[in-house]
């Protein structure tokens, strides 16, 4: 069956059988409530005045346009899910996107950096920083860099650095999960420098 466009009758025309099952039954067979017949059917034009069922689709599945079905759509799996931490951390091979507030997580990003500046006074911690809750002095060059969200052990990398001119050096620690130590000093000397201007960076899982 097929649709069939409406009749226009005339005065005196006599009603048949054939006639009733035409515009009528037929018409009345390719509304929506006689083509579906599963709970999640819809329906979709395949050509004018041409509507197909669509079954429906597995669970987690959307709808998508395709051209080559007779219908124009199909049903399909739709866009990559989100990864999670942990397949970032772990760099898994997965059909998966990383949104933005995980990237953090990929094993190539900081997940701490800080660009402190102070001496036997307060540390300033510059705008550039990231992870880091406070950065506070020992004794004269010798600093702990206190993180926001700790790493997950104590087997990151960590990378120290002097800004701007002169013959000094910054050295890091061993590990700690929850801080890091930063010891900046002249070249050659035992004694650390009072003020100066250093950057810390740390990789790893948190």
């Amino acid at each position: 069956m097929a649709w069939t466009a409406p009749r226009t009758w005339i005065v005196g025309e006599v009603l048949t059988a054939a006639l009733l099952n035409t515009h009528l039954r037929d018409m009345a067979l390719e509304t929506a409530p006689a083509l579906v017949t599963t709970k999640g059917d819809i329906l979709a034009a395949a050509a004018v005045n041409d509507l197909d069922r669509i079954p429906v689709g597995a669970n987690g599945t959307v709808l998508e346009a395709a051209s080559g079905e007779t219908a124009g759509v199909k049903w399909g799996t739709g866009p990559a899910a989100q990864a999670d931490q942990a397949a970032l951390e772990a760099e898994t091979d997965e059909n998966t996107y990383a949104p933005p507030d995980l990237i953090r997580h990929s094993p190539g990003v900081a997940k701490v950096y800080c660009h402190a500046i102070g001496g036997s006074g307060t540390i300033a911690l510059q705008s550039g920083s990231f992870n880091v809750s406070s950065v506070t002095r020992s004794i004269d060059g010798s600093y702990t860099v206190n993180f926001t969200t700790n790493f997950s052990g104590t087997t990151h990398s960590e990378i120290a650095g002097i800004l701007g001119a002169g013959d000094r050096e910054a050295h890091c620690s061993a590990p700690a999960a929850a801080s890091a130590g930063v010891l900046v000093q002249e070249i050659d000397s035992a004694f650390g420098f009072i003020f100066g201007s250093w950057c810390y960076f740390g990789f790893g899982d948190q």
